[in-house]
């Protein structure tokens, strides 16, 4: 048992890292690559970036895969996802003189949300099967040692796609043909290694068996108040995201000129900060529980919102750095907390339907977020920046500020709130 159980552990990390291999491509600055290339504006942009929140709505299946084979379900939904990400990168070669071109950019966008609806669909699915595997006691160092190998993975990949989207340029300054047939690539191997890793993980049937019922009473769950309240963190967390992140990589790339290798250096110390944290957080989750390590992260959340808010053209523009290295300390516990405070406050029969809750709500908080920001950000853009104290700030600053706003209400909310729940004993 104890062969089976290593067997999948090592296999949930290689799946999470082909995972977030595969997601770097359709995300932020590499997504923002092929929706400037297409013609989407920067508020377009955002809204498209924004895409693989909405389909976290899609976590509101997991209650509907209960009972049936996770494995099974993962292994044949996975590739199908990632293969439409491949796809993705195969229409910029389109020659914009077909005719078909004009159908591309819809095509593109489909394309996104259908890869992002299937994995999140399987995402609840694909977690409690995985976290079978782990030891309750160690359930924060081993989501810390997952993210740092996955986070060090992704440094290199970030880095050298920079390095090749700016070594192979269009007469318009984008990345041309060569560079998106060597992403597809890329992708296509990815996918294969990401496909074995699932395959050689044991079934959950022979993993640890959870006292649970197949099917669960959507309404119990949400007269819950433990739930209700661990759910606020998720809205708060997904608007602040949502209302101001969605539009970085276009102000990286046209107001503040940043070219496309300093754009990924940026992405990549994220990266370092985030792993170079993640075993404190894992840690300090385990031992102090993980509404302290999301406390924590909070607070570094909005020292990097703070950041981001101050970042103007100008000198002013390298602020941006400590956007990127706040909040890659703070990415250092969120996603592992956000997740792990449902297994510190809610049963196991729940767990598999609260997790596609908790991402269907955030989901459509930070879409609908991105969109009212994107609102903002053309109104502002078109009357030349918000004037404060004779100084003139850009759209995204203002939404950087907002965002900021938003993380110190959640802090506080954590701290007089969530503080209180007791911890279940299982």
């Amino acid at each position: 048992m104890k062969d089976k159980r290593r067997l999948t552990r090592i296999g949930f990390v290689a799946d999470e890292s082909f995972n977030y291999f595969i997601s770097l491509f359709v995300t932020t600055t590499l997504l923002g690559y092929i929706t400037d290339s297409l013609g989407f504006s920067d508020a377009e942009q955002g809204i498209i970036s924004a895409i693989p929140t909405l389909c976290l709505l899609a976590q509101l299946l997991a209650p509907a895969f209960s009972g049936m084979r996770s494995k099974k379900l993962v292994t044949i939904g996975m590739p199908i996802a990632h293969f439409a990400f491949l796809c993705i990168y195969l229409f910029p070669l389109f020659d914009k003189n077909e005719g078909i071109y004009g159908f591309i950019p819809y095509i593109v966008i489909a394309l996104l949300f259908i890869g992002n609806f299937i994995n999140n669909a399987l995402n609840s699915t694909r977690l409690v099967w995985f976290m079978k595997s782990v030891d309750d006691d160690k359930r924060g160092s081993f989501t810390a040692v997952k993210e740092m190998i996955s986070l060090a993975g992704g440094i290199v990949i970030s880095l050298a796609l920079g390095r090749i989207a700016d070594a192979y340029r269009s007469d318009d300054g984008t990345p041309d043909s060569k560079y998106y047939i060597l992403c597809a690539v890329i992708i296509g191997v990815l996918l294969l290694l990401n496909f074995v890793s699932l395959v050689v993980s044991e079934d959950e049937s022979e993993l640890p068996k959870i006292n649970q019922n197949c099917r669960i009473d959507l309404r119990k769950l949400y007269q819950n108040n433990v739930i209700k309240k661990i759910l606020v963190i998720d809205i708060a967390w997904y608007f602040a995201l949502g209302v101001s992140t969605s539009f970085h990589a276009s102000y990286l790339r046209d107001d503040l000129s940043f070219d496309f290798t300093t754009i990924t250096i940026l992405t990549a110390v994220t990266s370092v900060c985030r792993f170079i944290v993640s075993p404190l957080m894992g840690r300090l989750g385990d031992k102090y529980g993980f509404k302290m390590s999301m406390l924590v992260c909070l607070v570094l959340e909005a020292i990097a919102f703070g950041g981001a808010a101050l970042t103007a053209n100008g000198v002013m523009k390298w602020m941006y750095i400590v956007y990127a290295a706040f909040s890659g300390f703070a990415q250092a516990g969120i996603n592992s907390g956000l997740m792990n405070l449902v297994y510190d406050y809610v049963g196991p029969a729940e767990r598999s339907s609260v997790l596609g809750i908790k991402g269907a709500l955030g989901g459509t908080v930070g879409f609908i977020s991105t969109m009212l920001g994107g609102v903002v950000l053309s109104m502002i853009q078109s009357n030349g920046g918000v004037k404060l104290l004779g100084t003139i700030l850009s759209a995204q600053q203002v939404l950087s500020f907002v965002s900021l706003c938003a993380i110190v209400l959640l802090v506080v909310y954590v701290k007089l709130v969530v503080f209180k729940l007791k911890r279940i004993e299982i």
